[in-house]
């Protein structure tokens, strides 16, 4: 994916976010280690184009990469995503994976602090910090 210019990219890695969960994780990863923020970017501007599961694996990639881009990005789409499926909450915890985002908001968010994500929950219920 390194070879690729910016522009090609994204093609590849939405067909790389289209195939089975490990596949579509590590060319995802690939796709971040390589372009990082530009791969958030770029996801974020096209994010209305994706299907259900690369919605969530978008997630997923904002959440490893964290930093502003990251956290934008799920700021950004995570309430109308979660409002169109109602079972969005519990798969996107799954694959957001809750330590990224604890990280990402440890210093930032107490328990009883509202959801980043726009859940409407307090962060000690939400995906982001519960448990």
């Amino acid at each position: 994916m390194g070879l690729l210019g910016y522009d090609e990219f994204l093609p590849v890695l939405v067909a790389g976010l289209d195939c089975e969960f490990e596949p579509a994780q590590e060319a995802a990863e690939a796709a971040l280690e390589c372009y990082g923020d530009q791969a958030i970017a770029a996801l974020d501007a096209g994010f209305d184009t994706l299907e259900g599961f690369q919605r969530l694996m978008a997630f997923g990639l904002a959440s490893r990469l964290g930093g502003d881009a990251g956290v934008g990005l799920i700021a950004k789409h995570f309430t109308a995503f979660v409002d169109d499926d109602p079972n969005a909450i519990s798969m996107a915890a799954t694959v957001l994976d809750a330590e990224p985002l604890n990280a990402l908001f440890k210093t930032k968010l107490g328990r009883n602090d509202p959801c980043p994500l726009g859940t409407g929950k307090k962060v000690k219920k939400c995906c982001c910090g519960g448990n």
